[in-house]
C-alpha cells in the first residue's frame, strides 16, 4: 500500500512524461519494461507499516465519501424528470446506443416493433434506418412535443457550423479544442496542442469563444458530448467539434447544454446520427432539426440553479476527497524525509 500511493503521487506521474514515446499527443505511450526500472526508496518496515495503518483510516474516508457521489448525467435526469414529469427509467427504455448519452443506459437487449414503409419514408435522412421510427424515440418526442417547441436552428445567431483541421505547432499560441477535451461538464484546455495565432485568425469557422457551446461530432462513444465554453480566452476546434452559437431570448445556453445532457435531449442525438461501426457523425443539419420544449426562461433558470446546486453539492465532496489525497501524499512525504 505504501509503494502504490508513492507511485501514485503528482510529482511520480509527472516524472512518468520522460519515459513517453510517440510522435503526436494521441499516440503518446510509456512502455511497461520502463516502469521496472523507476527507482524507490528503501524504508525500514516499522515505518512502512505505522505509515499504512494511517493511510487505511484516511481511505476508508476517502470510500466514505465517494460513496456518496453522484454522477452528473443522474442529477440532470433527475431534476428533468421532476419538472417534466417523467418515467425516472425512462433513460432504461432506450437502447445503450452508439452517443455518450446512452452508454449509462443499462438496456441492452433488442427489441422488436412494426413499421411501415410509409414511416421510415417520413425521417429526416433518405435511409432505412429502424432506429429513426423505434417507438421510444416517438414517446420521448411526443413528451417534448406538447409543452410546445421550437428548433435549434430558430434559436442560433449564425449558422451551425463545424471546426477545422488544425496544423499543429509545439509552440504555438492557441489551443486546440478535440472530441477528447469535451467532458461534460468542461472544456479541458489541452496543454500539448497547439496552432500559431496566424493559423487561428486564417480560419475563422473554427474560432471557439467564451459562450459557444461545443458537441463532440464524430465517433461512438463520444459523440454527443456537450459543454459551454466558460474560458474567456481564444481557442481552435477542430473538425470533430461543432460550435453552436445562439441567441438566448428564447433558450438559455446553460439551459440546452442541459437539456443535451437529458434524456429529453440525448435520445434525439441518438436517433439522429449516421454512419456505422466508430465512424458515425452527427452533422449541422441535424443538430439544427433538435426540437426543444418552448418552457419560460424563469423555468429554465430554475432547472438550472437546481442542477448546478447538486452538482457544486458533489463538487465539494470531491474537494474533501482531493484534501484527503494529499495528507496520504504528506504522510508518505514525511517517511521518506524522516529516512
Amino acid at each position: 500500500m505504501f509503494y502504490l500511493y508513492l507511485l501514485l503521487m503528482p510529482q511520480m506521474r509527472n516524472a512518468y512524461r520522460c519515459l513517453e514515446t510517440g510522435k503526436t499527443p494521441s499516440h503518446k505511450r510509456v512502455n511497461p519494461t520502463e516502469f521496472l526500472k523507476i527507482c524507490v526508496p528503501v524504508i525500514k518496515k516499522d515505518l512502512i507499516e505505522t505509515a499504512n495503518e494511517k493511510i487505511k483510516a484516511i481511505i476508508a474516508e476517502i470510500i466514505t465519501l465517494n460513496s456518496q457521489k453522484v454522477d452528473t448525467q443522474i442529477i440532470v435526469d433527475e431534476v428533468f424528470s421532476r419538472h417534466f414529469s417523467l418515467d425516472s427509467e425512462l433513460r432504461n427504455k432506450l437502447h445503450k446506443g452508439m452517443t455518450f448519452g446512452t452508454q449509462s443506459s443499462m438496456n441492452t437487449h433488442f427489441s422488436t416493433f412494426t413499421s411501415s414503409l410509409s414511416q421510415l419514408s417520413k425521417t429526416g435522412a433518405i435511409r432505412l434506418s429502424a432506429r429513426s421510427v423505434t417507438p421510444i424515440f416517438s414517446e420521448l418526442e411526443e413528451i417534448v412535443k406538447k409543452y410546445g417547441y421550437y428548433t435549434i436552428n430558430e434559436i442560433v445567431s449564425e449558422e451551425i457550423h463545424r471546426g477545422k483541421s488544425p496544423t499543429y505547432v509545439p509552440d504555438g499560441e492557441i489551443p486546440v479544442v478535440k472530441t477528447a477535451h469535451l467532458k461534460n461538464g468542461e472544456v479541458l484546455i489541452t496543454e500539448e496542442e497547439f496552432v500559431t495565432k496566424a493559423f487561428f485568425d486564417s480560419k475563422p469557422l473554427a474560432q471557439v469563444a467564451k459562450g459557444d457551446i461545443l458537441i463532440a461530432s464524430t465517433g461512438k462513444p463520444s459523440i454527443g458530448k456537450v459543454d459551454l465554453m466558460n474560458h474567456d480566452i481564444d481557442m481552435f476546434a477542430d473538425g470533430h467539434v461543432t460550435i453552436l452559437r445562439i441567441s438566448e431570448d428564447r433558450c438559455l445556453k446553460q439551459f440546452l447544454v442541459y437539456y443535451l445532457w437529458s434524456v429529453l435531449g440525448c435520445y434525439q442525438i441518438e436517433k439522429e446520427y449516421a454512419g456505422s461501426t466508430n465512424q458515425i457523425e452527427i452533422y449541422p443539419d441535424q443538430i439544427g432539426n433538435i426540437i426543444i420544449p418552448d418552457i419560460p426562461i424563469s423555468t429554465q433558470e430554475q432547472i438550472i440553479r437546481e442542477i448546478q446546486d447538486k452538482i457544486n453539492n458533489q463538487s465539494d465532496i470531491s474537494t474533501k476527497v482531493s484534501q484527503l489525497r494529499n495528507e496520504i501524499n504528506k504522510i508518505i512525504s514525511d517517511v521518506i524525509n524522516a529516512e
